[in-house]
């Protein structure tokens, strides 16, 4: 278990911080999980569950892939911007702004994607 004065340390000087756990799922040990499934790559083919290689015991193993990056990512982004709007965090936002609509999403976000074309661009921070 880790002291708050190394996590202090780490959170001021590291790069990341790692944090290992054994889950089970919600209804218990030996309950089913229900991984993601993605949309057919070819069409026919139906959808489909992402298996990824890891290693386990020191042989490599085909794994399920059960949370993305992509996905933590997007989670963790809500609540950024959750924070920000109540205060507890800043960091920079990005504003795109057309004659058509106006976008306060997260730089990452389809919304804040669209209508790229004749967009002006200005940058706000939330500092």
């Amino acid at each position: 278990m880790i002291d708050y004065e190394r996590l202090a340390w780490a959170i001021d000087n590291g790069a990341a911080v790692r944090r290992r756990q054994i889950l089970q799922p919600t209804g218990g040990k030996g309950d089913k999980i229900f991984p993601p499934t993605y949309p057919e790559e070819r069409r026919g083919a139906g959808p489909r569950h992402v298996f990824e290689r890891r290693r386990i015991d020191g042989a490599e193993v085909w794994c399920v892939l059960i949370d993305s990056v992509q996905s933590q990512a997007n989670r963790l982004e809500e609540a950024l911007m959750a924070a920000v709007r109540e205060g507890l965090s800043r960091y920079p936002m990005f504003s795109l702004t057309s004659a058509a609509e106006s976008s306060r999403a997260s730089p990452r976000s389809p919304r804040s994607m669209r209508r790229i074309g004749s967009m002006t661009r200005s940058c706000e921070t939330a500092w």
